[in-house]
């Protein structure tokens, strides 16, 4: 049956397994299409041929949010061109996939995009200019677990992003010059687990770097009062560790979630910065979630909420928060999309 006027369609398949080859030439306005389609194998070769106005493309798993738990989709490959008849893409979303390639040019064909988020933690490697033909883009994320390197000039013509969140646990060493061509950035989450070293301009050229979320564990021990982003980091950092002993923290003013009472925020915890105020002395007080081991064990979106004064506490590239598996550590990310409100 032919729509010709469909524009946006969001799709739960959880048994299908593949798509007809036209399957999408009975929309041929779509400007919107969301999949959740966790047994795909494959697309078909023209898969977008027939859809030349999409602008957002979204394939997940049946979660309704990131987790560290999700399954991998079963694709394997991606037609060759892809993305050649979508010109006017702007929001493409591919996660998780499993031991997918990338072809070189693989978003040659989308010169529009603003925002890219793709999950492919069992690639080995990203083709050199992956990104080079993405001058629009201002939202990037990536899960690149088993990647080891990074291409030179990885970000070098991504002028206008401003918001970047990468894993890249296998990488030793970020190249040269990583941020230089990104003025704009704003907000940095960068999860390396094992860099061994600082990049000698690390955020030289990040002027306007509001929110930094760090694991770097092997780089904790170069963390001290004298290092050169030791004062960026108390003001933008988003993950602190408790410091002293018998910290000074204060029930949040919404935290009336009965299984809250009795929970304690000890020294060596580390924990997520929602907010940063003054308090009446001119103090910084941190607005901090909270979880202890044993509570809210089958609900993940429930939090106690603190407010816990910020000389308890400094900046830290450790990893572990207390109420996660250490097999599943990652730094905790803000609780909004920071896409939200941004053209």
């Amino acid at each position: 049956m032919r729509t010709p006027h469909l524009e946006v369609l969001h799709l739960a398949a959880h048994s299908l397994a593949s798509f007809p080859e036209h399957f999408l030439s009975y929309a041929p306005r779509l400007v919107e299409l969301r999949l959740r389609v966790p047994l795909l194998q494959a697309f078909p070769s023209s898969f977008l041929g027939h859809v030349p106005r999409l602008e957002t493309l979204e394939l997940e798993t049946t979660y309704d949010s990131p987790s560290p738990y999700a399954e991998k989709l079963p694709i394997r490959s991606l037609p060759a061109n892809f993305l050649i008849n979508a010109p006017r893409l702007r929001h493409l979303a591919l996660e998780p996939l499993g031991h997918v390639n990338f072809p070189q040019g693989f978003l040659s064909g989308s010169p529009q995009l603003r925002y890219l988020n793709l999950d492919v933690r069992s690639m080995p490697a990203l083709p050199q200019g992956f990104l080079s033909r993405s001058p629009h883009l201002m939202n990037l994320k990536l899960d690149l677990k088993q990647v080891e390197a990074l291409p030179d000039g990885f970000l070098a013509e991504t002028p206008r992003l401003w918001n970047l969140e990468i894993d890249v646990h296998g990488v030793e060493t970020l190249p040269a010059g990583f941020l230089v061509n990104t003025p704009h950035l704003t907000n940095l989450y960068l999860r390396a687990h094992s860099l061994t070293d600082w990049p000698a301009d690390f955020l030289a050229h990040a002027p306007r770097i509001r929110t930094l979320s760090l694991a770097m564990p092997l780089l904790e021990p170069t963390l001290t009062p004298d290092h050169r982003l030791w004062g960026t980091l108390q003001t933008t950092s988003q993950r602190v560790k408790v410091i002293r002993p018998d910290p000074v923290y204060f029930d949040y003013v919404n935290a009336t979630h009965p299984e809250c009472r009795g929970t304690t925020i000890q020294f060596g915890d580390i924990l997520a910065v929602w907010e940063r105020a003054p308090d009446d002395h001119g103090h910084t007080l941190l607005t901090v979630p909270w979880r202890e081991h044993e509570l809210f064990a089958s609900d993940w979106g429930n939090y106690c909420s603190y407010l816990i004064d910020s000389r308890f506490t400094a900046p830290t590239l450790e990893v572990c928060a207390a109420d996660r598996a250490p097999e599943e550590c990652d730094p905790v990310r803000e609780p909004y999309d920071p896409e939200w409100g941004r053209g």
